[in-house]
């Protein structure tokens, strides 16, 4: 089943896991760019044919670009990311209040200078009578949708690496990263808003079992004669 079929459905809540680790840096470059303008070019070997966009186009794929990294930065589930207000941001402090889901532990998260810069830019661009508290709306300036997201931001970034991707992905992501970057479970606690270690614990074996999985016997490598003559032994 596709990325994009995954986001028109609401069929409750399906297994995710984080980015592949050797796609992480050009994944995140990638998002960076069109964050910025709203194109990208090819990075790292990945060939990615992206056309510069222009008005309410180039809005848009900004807009999916931000989504992306304010999830990733802030380990947000999508419940928490649409609550996202202009006035929980500061530039000064360089951070954002987040209010948990589940029962999550609230609170100020750091987030790159850069990253609240450009969003600010993004909604400057939208028009001059453009009103909304919330953060990364839609277009009418209304919350965002998850399954309209999985749609259309996933599926774009899916259709340029070849994975599937949902919102959730990018928490698991985050949590990834932040463990391989600090080696603290009680940071990556912090991070993902868990009040309990013991959460965090968990979610980090999830990760962990995904991201080592063992691949024994693939496809044509073992003949079916060797197959048979090992079993009998």
């Amino acid at each position: 089943m596709s990325p994009r079929s995954d986001g028109q459905r609401n069929t409750g809540r399906r297994a995710t896991a984080p980015i592949p680790l050797d796609l992480v840096k050009p994944f995140y470059e990638v998002v960076w760019s069109i964050a910025a303008r709203g194109w990208c070019l090819a990075q790292d070997g990945h060939k990615i044919d992206w056309q510069s966009a222009s008005g309410r186009r180039q809005w848009t794929k900004r807009r999916h670009a931000l989504s992306v990294l304010w999830m990733t930065s802030c380990a947000l589930r999508f419940s928490e990311f649409r609550r996202l207000r202009v006035s929980d941001v500061s530039l000064g402090s360089a951070s954002t209040w987040v209010s948990r889901s589940k029962g999550g532990d609230s609170g100020a998260v750091d987030v790159a200078r850069a990253l609240i810069t450009l969003t600010f830019d993004w909604r400057s661009q939208r028009t001059p009578a453009f009103v909304s508290p919330w953060l990364l709306p839609t277009r009418t300036g209304s919350r965002m949708d998850n399954n309209s997201f999985n749609r259309d931001a996933c599926g774009m970034f899916s259709d340029m690496f070849g994975i599937r991707l949902s919102s959730h992905c990018f928490r698991d992501t985050a949590c990834q990263m932040a463990m391989r970057q600090s080696g603290e479970l009680r940071v990556v606690q912090r991070l993902l808003g868990h009040r309990s270690a013991r959460t965090t614990e968990h979610y980090l074996r999830k990760q962990q079992a995904r991201s080592f999985q063992l691949s024994l016997y693939e496809p044509g490598q073992l003949s079916e004669t060797e197959t048979a003559g090992e079993l009998a032994g």
